[in-house]
């Protein structure tokens, strides 16, 4: 028998397995412990079938050909689901949990389950699991399982997606008025950047514009002289909040680059026209998802009967007619008009975060006739469960493929080994992780503390705010157990300010490689990166692990310190406290950091 409960349930030696935490008890098993244990075949089976579920075909067609929006171009490679990205949807890790727990009823001839639930989401997907191996499965809410007809789900996704329609033309009205004066360099040997308008220097004060995610390499282009055609993807923020301020800043861009540079935003390139498309194709999508019959069965796993379509109900919707497919129409049109006025262009690049505007980019981009394409990994892209990196080999190869680029650049040793399982090696080319050049060398040693120097540990701030409040509760919690041996400051995420939050803390507003080396210990939560930047910089690292998420830290227990409440986390500050790490003598087994950019040389021949 197997019990399956939350963390919530009062315990007893029967119960075998939690469902929404990690456990301490022996007694009792955790399915993120059996996640864990098998993550090579949860992740490998995870990807296969989402791969099944694009070619599958039912009444003699397949997704791929009811999302098709042009000739030879699906947007189901836009929707939620293809992404795989578990940021935006986090039914990603139920499904883990359920392959998972698959694999553990047939390795231990699990004949009987019984479920302390209320989730009707779970019970379902356990039934059709239950059904489908033949075990007997109860729940203690016999009458609790009820599904919503489809078509009420329709009505409400398609509702809420033609309100973002009209909340997406109104909020970028501004870009419909100014479209980009015609200057594109036509330089043959001019290089096109696609990238987000965020995340970059001050122009009044640089004089040019200057990206922190392509550093250097935008540097050595201009020393070479080479021409760039910049298109940038709109994103609001602190220093560009409205479409205004971005029309404003991207003016004075082009007025102080060179006359070989031209800066354009690919919401410059919207237009009434390109609105009603959108509409007409939302329309259509919500004819053709009335009309489309047994939805379910593209969401049979294996090929099985067990279907997932409870899990991925809400995101089918959304993508096909909902506000995810709003966003994506649009980019999807701004991106055609964008790449067809573009001059016949030799190379091309973009940041790649596998996200669904990059294969209306790369579609287009191959369409219209230019050269090379190379997507550019702008982080380490070490996390194991960063599942929107991976494919099935089957996505070069169905009748509608997955748009992809000629080349991908990857910028650490890690990411290459991995990326090398689904791309050919010709595909592939080692380039320097340019977000990350300034490590090279910023640290040359760290000694042992001293006894007469306090210990000084930066907190920081997460992205999510629970994780953030976990942090600083944690800290609290411990702070009056530790000695006077410390001191502690906090960092904001850039995304989550929280001025009024731990005021008692020293507060660090200075960006990270600015304070890096004045401090000895990073104590994060287990999603960033900037752990990376403290492990190669010679930090100790302390890592504040979730019980109720999977471990998504992108550094391994060898690398760094786990904790999950405070008496932990005094026994780590104390260990880390007798001998400060120097740095990490390899930092090329990490992150390709050559600050002479070699092979970013190499590779474009310059």
């Amino acid at each position: 028998m197997l019990v399956i409960g939350d963390s919530k349930f009062n315990s007893n030696p029967k119960v075998t397995l939690f469902w929404d935490s990690y456990s301490s008890n022996n007694q009792v098993e955790s399915i993120y412990n059996l996640i864990d244990h098998n993550k090579e075949h949860v992740r490998s089976e995870y990807i296969k079938y989402i791969n099944d579920i694009s070619s599958r075909r039912v009444n003699e067609k397949s997704i791929l050909e009811h999302f098709d929006i042009n000739l030879g171009f699906s947007s189901w490679w836009m929707s939620s689901i293809a992404e795989k990205n578990p940021w935006k949807t986090e039914s990603i890790y139920e499904v883990l949990k359920i392959i998972a727990l698959g694999k553990h009823i047939t390795d231990n001839k699990i004949k009987e389950i019984h479920v302390y639930s209320s989730d009707a989401t779970l019970k379902n997907a356990l039934k059709s699991l239950a059904n489908e191996l033949k075990v007997k499965v109860t729940f203690e809410h016999k009458n609790y399982i009820f599904n919503i007809p489809d078509i009420f789900s329709i009505l409400k996704f398609f509702l809420i997606g033609f309100s973002d329609f009209l909340r997406f033309v109104r909020f970028r009205n501004a870009f419909i008025t100014n479209k980009p004066k015609s200057k594109w360099s036509k330089d043959r040997d001019s290089i096109f950047i696609c990238s987000f308008f965020i995340n970059f220097k001050n122009s009044e004060t640089t004089k040019n514009y200057y990206s922190n995610y392509w550093s250097e390499l935008q540097t050595l282009l201009n020393q070479k002289k080479i021409s760039q055609n910049w298109l940038h993807l709109f994103v609001s923020h602190d220093a560009v909040k409205k479409p205004k301020n971005a029309l404003k800043e991207i003016d004075y861009i082009n007025k102080a680059s060179t006359d070989n540079d031209f800066h354009a935003l690919l919401e410059q390139y919207l237009s009434i026209k390109i609105c009603f498309k959108v509409l007409f194709k939302l329309f259509h999508m919500l004819y053709k998802i009335l009309v489309m019959k047994n939805k379910k069965q593209y969401f049979f796993f294996s090929n099985l009967n067990k279907s997932l379509w409870s899990y991925y109900k809400d995101d089918f919707f959304s993508s096909a007619i909902g506000s995810v497919a709003v966003k994506n129409l649009f980019l999807y049109f701004c991106f055609e008009e964008a790449i067809k006025h573009l001059p016949n262009q030799k190379r091309g690049m973009y940041l790649c975060e596998d996200q669904p505007w990059e294969k209306a980019l790369n579609y287009f981009w191959n369409k219209y006739g230019h050269g090379e394409l190379v997507a550019v990994l702008h982080s380490p892209n070490m996390r194991f469960w960063d599942i929107f990196n991976y494919h099935h080999e089957g996505f070069f190869y169905n009748k509608c493929p997955m748009p992809h680029p000629n080349k991908v650049a990857i910028n650490n040793p890690k990411a290459l080994s991995e990326f090398i399982k689904f791309y050919p090696q010709e595909m592939i080319v080692e380039v320097e992780a340019l977000r990350y050049i300034w490590l090279d060398g910023i640290v040359n040693n760290r000694s042992t503390i001293s006894s007469n120097k306090k210990t000084k540990v930066l907190i920081l701030g997460d992205y999510l705010f629970e994780t953030t409040e976990s942090l600083l509760n944690i800290f609290i919690d411990a702070e009056d157990t530790l000695n006077q041996d410390f001191v502690f400051s906090f960092k904001p995420h850039p995304s989550q300010p929280m001025h009024d939050i731990c005021k008692q803390l020293n507060r660090e507003e200075r960006v990270l490689k600015d304070v890096i080396t004045d401090y000895d210990i990073f104590f994060s939560g287990n999603m960033t990166y900037a752990s990376v930047d403290g492990y190669v910089a010679g930090l100790k690292i302390i890592v504040l692990q979730d019980l109720h998420r999977l471990n998504l830290c992108p550094l391994n227990k060898n690398q760094a310190v786990f904790i999950s409440n405070a008496p932990e986390l005094k026994n780590a500050l104390n260990k880390a406290n007798e001998s400060i790490a120097k740095p990490y003598n390899q930092p090329e087994k990490i992150l390709f950091i050559n600050k002479d950019l070699k092979r970013w040389s190499t590779f474009l021949d310059i």
